[in-house]
Formats: C-alpha cells, sequence, structure tokens
C-alpha cells in the first residue's frame, strides 16, 4: 500500500481553496497504473469532498481568529442558528455530488480492481446539541459509515496529467490551506 497526495491546493471556480476531487482522481489514476512499478497492490484515497469548505458557500469559511479551523466554524455556526439549516446541507449535497461525479465515478471507469467506498466519519445533524463531527461526538450517525464494494474497469478515458513525483509540497502549507491548522 502507499500514500500519495494531490499535489496542488488550489481555488475552485467559486473561490474556495480546496484539493478539488478531480485532481486527487487523477493522481490516483496514474499512481493505480503504475502499481506494478511502485509495488502496489492497493491505494487509500481521501477526498476532502464532501467535508467543508463547501464550493457553492466560499463565503463562510473565511477564518474566524481564535477558531481552530474554518471547518469547525460552520457547523458551529449552524448550531447556533446563524446558517439555516437548509442552506448548509444543499451546500453539503453539492459537495458530496462534486465528489461522486468528479472523483469516485472517475476511479470507477480508470481503475481495474475492486473498490471499496466508505467515509472517515458521518456528521450529526442536530442531535444531543451536536453538529458535523466534533472530537468525542457520541451520537451514531457520526460514527457509522457507509460502506460499497463496486468493481473498477480501466476504460481509459482519463489520461492523468500529473506532476513529477519528485516535486515537494509543503505539508504544512497544505494542511493550513484545507483548513486543518
Amino acid at each position: 500500500m502507499g500514500y500519495f497526495h494531490a499535489q496542488n491546493v488550489e481555488k475552485t471556480q467559486y473561490g474556495v481553496e480546496t484539493v478539488p476531487p478531480e485532481k486527487l482522481a487523477e493522481r490516483a489514476i496514474d499512481v493505480w497504473r503504475r502499481r506494478e512499478d511502485l509495488d502496489l497492490d492497493r491505494l487509500i484515497i481521501h477526498f476532502m469532498q464532501p467535508h467543508a469548505p463547501f464550493r457553492t458557500r466560499p463565503e463562510w469559511f473565511e477564518k474566524v481568529i481564535g477558531e481552530s479551523s474554518w471547518s469547525a466554524n460552520v457547523w458551529k455556526r449552524l448550531g447556533s442558528g446563524e446558517f439555516p439549516e437548509k442552506e448548509v446541507w444543499e451546500a453539503y449535497g453539492d459537495n458530496l455530488s462534486w465528489v461522486m461525479e468528479d472523483g469516485v465515478s472517475s476511479i470507477i471507469s480508470n481503475c481495474d480492481g475492486q473498490i471499496a467506498m466508505t467515509a472517515d466519519h458521518g456528521n450529526a445533524k442536530g442531535e444531543w446539541g451536536f453538529y458535523g463531527h466534533p472530537l468525542g461526538c457520541p451520537v451514531s450517525a457520526v460514527r457509522q459509515v457507509p460502506w460499497k464494494t463496486v468493481k473498477g474497469t480501466d476504460e481509459m478515458s482519463i489520461q492523468p496529467k500529473t506532476k513529477s513525483a519528485s516535486e515537494r509540497v509543503d505539508l504544512d502549507d497544505q494542511l493550513h490551506a484545507l483548513g486543518y491548522k
């Protein structure tokens, strides 16, 4: 198993800094096609989406002084009633559609083999006063995640244009751009 990452955090057409799912899918497809040379038999591909930031609501993700991250900020604002629930879940749903259409479906149609799809967590929607996925959250919606397997077939419909593996990215800069620092 190997660890590779998309090498460019970029601003989407909506002004949100994130790794677009198509960039990560391209990188994964490139690595998977070179798996024998890289001595790999599996990959774990972790898309940012449907996590915040939400591409359709970039104005929600301006850094707030004292907040641990802008990602936590949206859930706090939802919980306080500052952000309308319907709008938050519509934006979240758009991010989910984005990753499924531009990321997951590309991998399924460009990588041979068994593909397992899951999530690192779910999100609370107000149960017991929790929103999002705070540490130690006892809500089952956060802890129960989907698991689905599908058969991938490389139709060669995507020809990745990835950067050289020798190019380095500053991990601290990338984590900051993604809202983790």
